[in-house]
């Protein structure tokens, strides 16, 4: 007996520093490929981010038996769900109420910008994310949370031999980063420079944060993608006759701890909320 690799499936996440490191997940198979992989005598192995499917080679005829006569093609369904309880806290949210479909079958295929090449699943729309949505069907594992996102893999005769590594990419969320100036900084006349020059910062007067505090607020000009290891290097400097006065030589970068709602420009907007007090 012999295992051999058919595929890799793993989720590429924004948030994290390298494409080998991302949330733990749980992937469950839907009952048609459950019943297939047990048939087949298929083992999944999960590493974290990742799920390898593997098949024992004297059995390769049953894997090749299971492939539908009219379609020519076996899907493989499954349904991802996150174990780390900040995922949402730090993924883009989507306006769907259900969760995406990913697929590696080339038919309606909705391009994203990330998913320029093969190795990338694509978002699957219309009757064919409907159809995966009713075949994936519900697991009793997972009574109230939802899956973060579902996708199927397909293999023929002429493909199966070839293991594929294939990722689905997932989007940080942004946020307008808001630093609260507190203590003797609320009455300075300051401002935040980006020291790679790619963010912009903007003054946004005074406010209270807390009962009897006053605080200088600046809010970011655009918003920035969360990351686990922020690098930001944005600086405090004086501003006005005693520019360039540097106040605090490195600003603490936004964390997922402190995520709040603000209104910008007449808009409701995701904020980082950070407070400097000296």
């Amino acid at each position: 007996m012999a295992w051999k690799i058919l595929c890799t499936v793993a989720l590429q996440h924004n948030f994290f520093s390298t494409t080998n490191s991302g949330p733990e997940l749980d992937f469950v198979p839907s009952v048609e490929t459950q019943t297939v992989m047990q048939s087949v005598g298929m083992l999944s192995r999960v590493d974290k981010n990742r799920i390898l499917l593997s098949y024992d080679d004297e059995k390769e005829e049953i894997l090749l038996s299971c492939i539908p006569m009219d379609t020519q093609q076996l899907e493989f369904i499954f349904q991802v769900y996150a174990q780390d309880l900040y995922f949402g806290l730090y993924s883009e949210s989507s306006s769907a109420e259900e969760a995406p479909y990913y697929s590696n079958i080339k038919k309606n295929r909705k391009k994203n910008t990330a998913e320029e090449d093969d190795i990338f699943l694509t978002r699957c729309a219309g009757d064919q994310a409907l159809a995966i949505r009713e075949r994936a069907g519900n697991h009793a594992r997972y009574p109230v949370q939802p899956a973060i996102l579902n996708f199927v893999i397909s293999i023929t005769k002429e493909t199966y031999k070839e293991p594929k590594e294939y990722l689905i990419h997932c989007a940080s969320r942004k946020t307008y980063w808001k630093y609260y100036l507190l203590g003797e900084l609320a009455d300075h006349e300051a401002e935040i420079i980006d020291l790679k020059g790619e963010i912009n910062f903007q003054n946004a007067g005074h406010q209270f944060p807390f009962p009897g505090r006053t605080a200088m607020v600046f809010y970011s000009t655009e918003p920035i993608p969360l990351e686990e290891r922020p690098n930001r290097q944005f600086q405090l400097r004086q501003s006005g006759n005693n520019g360039n006065k540097v106040l605090i030589k490195r600003l603490p970068n936004a964390s997922i701890e402190n995520l709040a709602r603000d209104t910008l420009k007449g808009e409701q907007v995701n904020v980082s909320e950070i407070y400097i007090n000296y």
